[in-house]
């Protein structure tokens, strides 16, 4: 969209642990970065949805592991 968000975004700015859980399953970049360099995580950390962020920046640190 025009604010450059996808569709984790949307989910993250939403609380949305479901959709979130459902896009991480279909392999959404977690760590694409909106026009203003926010990831999802930064967006539910920012909107108060600290489950969502705590559950991105969890899946986050596993793919960097791998």
């Amino acid at each position: 969209d025009c604010l450059g968000e996808a569709p984790i975004h949307k989910a993250a700015k939403a609380g949305s642990l479901e959709c979130l859980a459902l896009l991480v399953a279909g392999d959404a970049k977690i760590d694409l970065c909106n026009n203003s360099g926010q990831t999802a995580a930064d967006l539910a950390l920012a909107c108060g949805f600290l489950e969502c962020a705590k559950f991105l920046k969890t899946i986050q640190h596993t793919q960097t592991m791998k």
